[in-house]
């Protein structure tokens, strides 16, 4: 038998455990309503992470492949959208020993858009390969609404490369990041990019490539002999024309190439000229403050591409 003392003990404890249980926690809201407790309503972040949970469907996704023109897409509902957007490659300059063209920007993004959004699609183009002068710089690539030129997401498209005998200079790739300012050209007299959206600048002189277009403005232009021309901007985003005309600027602002100069990449932010006998800048990106996860990747080549994809089970 068991000590007074220590039965008492006991009892005071089952006594008081049965009396006052201790609080189980509310982990989902049926049970919180059940308790008189408010709901809780999930965070954006818990949405996004249940939307990555839930494979999306293929047939869901909308492909946009280079046209050489503006699409248009308009949103079905409301929700959260994946975005892939890659810029064109520059052109290269193949005499001997290939000086190749930049690379492009690949933008990874989640955005929520609501339904009924018309968006206008830029697929940036591939320039030109060129055998003995400066190429073309590659277009950018950018999604962005129709009725008020809202940017969602811009990829750049990479610089033209140049050959100046016995040295190759390949174009520079599309900026790694989301900085605002493109790349400049390369060699003597190099052009610096575009910031904050402008175009890039050209070089000053005879036989230089133009620069890139930016989203909110044209590339430059060389003024002297047997140059290039600057891409254009928006709504037409016609490449620019290259002092060989078989491999102007690819479609989405890039720049065209010179007789010794490589012309710039399109982006966010255009690509500076090649200086004389260099090569051209790549483009840079830009993505929605809103946007999830947002990923820059380089080293994309050929034309550009848009995807766009509703993820499910965020409404």
């Amino acid at each position: 038998m068991l000590p007074f003392t220590l039965l008492s003990v006991l009892l005071t404890v089952m006594g008081s455990a049965t009396a006052h249980p201790k609080p189980m926690p509310c982990s989902t809201n049926a049970e919180r309503l059940k308790r008189g407790l408010p709901v809780r309503s999930p965070s954006r972040k818990a949405l996004y992470n249940a939307a990555l949970r839930i494979r999306a469907d293929p047939s869901e996704a909308v492909t946009f492949a280079y046209s050489g023109g503006v699409n248009q897409y308009t949103i079905p509902a409301d929700g959260y959208y994946g975005f892939v957007v890659q810029g064109g490659e520059g052109g290269a300059s193949t005499g001997g020993t290939n000086a190749l063209g930049g690379t492009a920007a690949q933008v990874n993004t989640t955005l929520y858009v609501t339904s009924g959004t018309t968006l206008d699609i830029v697929v940036g183009g591939k320039a030109a390969d060129l055998r003995t002068y400066g190429g073309a710089g590659g277009g950018g690539s950018s999604v962005y609404t129709s009725s008020d030129f809202d940017l969602l997401v811009a990829a750049g498209g990479g610089g033209g490369g140049e050959i100046a005998y016995p040295n190759y200079y390949a174009g520079g790739d599309a900026k790694a990041d989301l900085s605002s300012t493109a790349g400049s050209g390369t060699q003597d007299g190099g052009a610096a990019g575009g910031t904050n959206g402008q175009g890039g600048s050209s070089y000053n002189g005879p036989q230089g490539g133009g620069g890139g277009a930016g989203f909110l403005g044209n590339g430059g232009s060389s003024t002297g002999v047997s140059s290039g021309t600057g891409g254009i901007s928006k709504p037409n985003w016609t490449g620019g024309t290259s002092f060989d005309t078989n491999a102007n600027g690819g479609f989405g602002g890039g720049g065209g190439g010179g007789a010794a100069s490589g012309g710039s990449g399109g982006g966010y932010s255009g690509g500076g000229s090649g200086g004389r006998f260099g090569a051209g800048g790549g483009g840079s990106n830009f993505a929605s403050v809103a946007g999830l996860d947002t990923v820059v990747t380089i080293g994309h080549r050929g034309n550009g591409v848009v995807i766009i994809t509703p993820l499910p089970g965020v409404a």
